[in-house]
């Protein structure tokens, strides 16, 4: 038996830790040890799905959206742990409270962070920096998405701006000498969305976001409704780590949702 340590909640690194342990496990008592075996390792995380699922992706998006997220403790809120996408920390609609969907976007309170994508069915790119010290794993409801890039840097906050970065700091290796912590590099960019490998492209509904790292993630919103994008580690959405994706919603944020249901007559 394989035991690998994740070593993604220690702060710093231990020099001396072994974090690959194996141990023989004999079902005989005279069972004669012998070398332990190599195991081929397979991330599933990274393991691109079947090409015909994989043939129903674009080679480009029609939108792009980027965010950042973190937990932060600060003295005004008593250094309790609170989760943000782009500096708002999310809880559930109170003024009024009622189902989102079912009142404007207008009419949001303060803790609803939404990116919206308009009243037709587009596909979107979806650039996720984590800037906390641990992994994340994100989950979006009512929609799957195609991973097509999951990154962690070695030194910095491993953020990716693809409205300023021309190359993803993952492909950076294999450009033509221009990196980002250049000039030219940070120049006005013209996101290109085809500039990702699909063929390597994962379909998933939950995506691990190293520390100081990000994802690219590609999705077809087609599904009409406001949708929780959330850290899957139920304590962490407790604290806020959320935000929502208002599809096919009224883009002057004047009109509910059409199928969003009727309000109580208390509300």
């Amino acid at each position: 038996m394989m035991v690998q340590l994740d070593q993604d909640g220690f702060k710093y690194a231990n020099p001396v830790l072994t974090p690959d342990q194996t141990f023989p496990i004999n079902y005989r008592s005279d069972a004669v040890e012998g070398p332990p075996l190599k195991a081929h390792h397979l991330n599933i995380g990274e393991a691109p799905s079947a090409p015909s699922i994989l043939s129903s992706i674009p080679p480009t998006a029609q939108q792009t959206h980027m965010v950042y997220t973190k937990i932060q403790k600060m003295a005004r809120y008593s250094n309790k742990p609170f989760g943000y996408f782009n500096q708002t920390t999310w809880r559930p609609q109170q003024d009024p409270p009622a189902p989102l969907a079912s009142i404007p976007r207008a009419k949001w309170d303060v803790n609803q962070f939404a990116i919206t994508t308009g009243l037709e069915p587009v596909w979107i790119d979806l650039v996720i920096n984590n800037l906390d010290e641990g992994s994340h794993p994100f989950h979006l409801h009512g929609h799957h998405f195609y991973i097509l890039a999951v990154h962690q840097a070695e030194f910095g906050w491993g953020s990716y701006n693809p409205f300023i970065d021309k190359i993803p700091p993952h492909l950076e290796s294999e450009s033509d000498g221009l990196k980002n912590d250049t000039v030219e590099a940070h120049k006005p960019n013209g996101y290109d969305s085809g500039l990702y490998n699909t063929s390597q492209a994962a379909l998933r509904d939950t995506v691990q976001i190293p520390s100081r790292g990000y994802a690219v993630l590609r999705f077809q919103a087609n599904n009409p409704g406001v949708w929780l994008f959330h850290c899957h580690m139920l304590w962490h959405s407790a604290t806020g780590m959320a935000m929502l994706i208002d599809v096919q919603g009224d883009p002057t944020g004047l009109a509910a949702h059409a199928d969003g249901g009727e309000l109580c007559p208390a509300f």
